[in-house]
């Protein structure tokens, strides 16, 4: 597994977009690590920096790292500084859900735009 700072190299279980949640893809075996969006109320371990095809090899940054993220959200009612954020479809955080927040906004947004947000998890 090639980790490098809190960056980590996986290859694409299917066609990902920049700024995305992922998770592990389930019974993986390839090397490294094959990766896929997180859905609705999934843990993630990482948010692809750029778009990588599925097959391809890319880097994702992992959630453990310290700072900020930017994500793409999906917007319910509104989102500004503060608004918890849960797991959507497809890899993105939206202000819909329930149960344990993943992340925090650090700033306002609008419907599928990259909002920085800070893990909580």
């Amino acid at each position: 597994m090639a980790l490098e700072n809190s960056k980590m190299t996986v290859t694409a279980g299917e066609d990902l977009k920049a700024r995305r949640r992922v998770k592990i893809k389930p019974e993986t075996t390839s090397e490294p690590v094959e990766v896929v969006y997180a859905d609705i109320d999934e843990a993630c371990i990482g948010v692809t920096e750029y778009g990588f095809k599925n097959g391809q090899k890319g880097a994702i940054r992992l959630i453990r790292d310290a700072g900020a993220f930017d994500v793409e959200c999906l917007v319910d009612s509104a989102i500004v500084r503060g608004t918890p954020l849960f797991g959507a479809a497809k890899g993105m955080l939206s202000d819909a859900g329930s149960g344990v927040a993943q992340a925090v906004s650090l700033d306002v947004g609008v419907d599928n735009a990259f909002i920085e947000v800070l893990f909580t998890q």
